[in-house]
């Protein structure tokens, strides 16, 4: 301890002797813990077969030999931490002691040369890590994105990503799509300012670091490479895009026509609307038959091509006269003195007339 008289210019403390580092080796030996334990379990089955045993117990010993190994070395690196430790407290405290002594000048020479030895070691740091720096190429297995399918009925509905594959040129893609025209990253001598200079569209905010917003952007591209597209498949056409409220009856229709799990009743209201007379005609009525030949369909219809075309078993008649409902019903061809099922369409349902006329020869009844 230098007395108030010292003429030494100052003495440099070095009290921040570096700790070995343990934790690589703790997890070795927890490592082996682990296994151990799992070959035990494995020993303690009854089913396990007497050879299979013999080999356990083997590699059982085996692990524990190891394990000791380690351990001890553990045990030697934890020691020297602690010899480490007690050396460092030693210092500043010593140091501390010896600040209060000295002159300004001193404190201040001494400060520059424990920051330069800092520096000094930051800078080997840097450069050993530098030298085990590695140009980073994409390189992986690749992986193909099969869309999923549901086929039902006629149709198939498809979910699938906007991406049919990862691979190397998916992710030099993804790179190229962020950065600047005729940019490429070099992971071995890239810096923070060529990274900002190379993304492209870098936002205004100067706190933001060049490689979150790299991230940021990567990010964005992958939420939209990765979002699911449905799609609808008819006869080997993409019909999604033509999806509406009446082209959404139709298809409902074909699925309800397909459906032969379940038995039951259905019951439809108004199923025209939305729908051409032309679709009805082409494609809807062929699919409540369908749906006919399942379960019994009960359905409210203003359209003489449901009741006159599809034969329905029974036909319901709902009106209001001099204040009271009447219910008129009965097959297509019934009649007795009172009403007439046919004549009921043709007077009072749009377009029923003409629709009777088309099957006339049919029925051979005169309206």
């Amino acid at each position: 301890m230098p007395d108030d008289d010292a003429s030494e210019k100052s003495i440099t403390f070095i009290d921040n002797a570096k700790k070995i580092e343990t934790k690589a080796l703790q997890t070795l030996v927890d490592n082996f813990e682990d296994t151990i334990k799992s070959i035990k379990q494995l020993l303690d089955n009854k089913e396990l077969l007497d050879t299979d045993k013999r080999h356990l117990e083997t590699t059982l010993e085996m692990f524990g030999m190891m394990k000791e190994r380690y351990e001890k070395r553990l045990d030697e690196d934890k020691s020297e931490n602690e010899k480490i430790n007690i050396f460092n407290t030693f210092i500043r405290n010593y140091k501390a002691k010896y600040t209060r002594k000295i002159t300004d000048t001193q404190a201040v020479f001494s400060e520059y040369v424990e920051q330069k030895e800092i520096a000094i070691e930051s800078m080997a740091e840097l450069l050993f890590r530098k030298e085990k720096l590695e140009k980073i190429v994409p390189n992986i297995c690749e992986i193909q994105i099969i869309p999923e399918t549901n086929p039902v009925d006629k149709y198939r509905f498809i979910s699938k990503l906007q991406i049919e594959k990862i691979d190397n040129t998916y992710i030099e893609d993804l790179l190229k799509s962020v950065l600047k025209r005729g940019k490429s990253i070099d992971t071995q001598i890239i810096t923070e300012s060529d990274l900002k200079d190379m993304i492209k569209k870098y936002p205004n905010e100067e706190e933001t670091a060049p490689l979150e917003v790299l991230k940021s952007k990567i990010s964005s591209r992958l939420d939209i490479d990765f979002k699911v597209r449905n799609t609808i498949v008819e006869d080997n056409m993409d019909v999604y895009d033509e999806v509406s409220s009446g082209f959404d009856a139709q298809m409902y229709f074909t699925l309800l026509s397909g459906e032969i799990r379940d038995k039951g009743i259905y019951i439809i209201d108004q199923p025209e609307d939305h729908i051409s007379q032309r679709a009805i005609k082409e494609k809807v009525l062929e699919q409540f038959r369908r749906m006919g030949q399942q379960r019994q369909v009960i359905m409210v219809t203003h359209n003489p091509q449901f009741i006159v075309n599809l034969d329905v078993d029974n036909v319901i008649f709902l009106s209001k006269k001099n204040g009271k409902f009447e219910i008129e019903s009965g097959a297509l061809e019934y009649e007795d003195d009172e009403y007439n099922i046919l004549k009921i369409v043709a007077d009072n349902i749009d377009g029923g007339l003409q629709t009777i006329q088309g099957r006339m020869k049919r029925y051979e009844k005169n309206i």
